[in-house]
């Protein structure tokens, strides 16, 4: 559940997203598809991205940034191969 200040990040985040999401769809002149967040499954992630309603996927491999412990040998134990699964990504979108 989100505070007053946590509540007031998401919707800055939603508009965040939502101005940038429009700004690369006008400038490249492509058909406008949905945007899709990842988070990962920390709750106070997942809350933020939820409360604005914003379309989002919850991925464990990012729970290391939110944790603080990025460079601790977390993308070996999350991710195979060097990196991020951008085919694995286009199959669910």
């Amino acid at each position: 559940k989100l505070n007053n200040a946590g509540r007031s990040f998401a919707l800055s985040l939603s508009e965040f997203v939502h101005s940038r999401s429009e700004r690369y769809w006008s400038t490249t002149g492509k058909k406008k598809e949905p945007t899709c967040v990842l988070t990962s499954t920390i709750a106070r992630a997942v809350a933020s991205v939820s409360y604005a309603t914003i379309h989002y996927e919850q991925t464990s491999a990012l729970n290391p940034i939110d944790k603080g412990t990025i460079g601790a040998g977390w993308w070996d134990v999350e991710c195979h191969g060097n990196a991020p699964p951008w085919e694995e990504v286009k199959k669910r979108h």
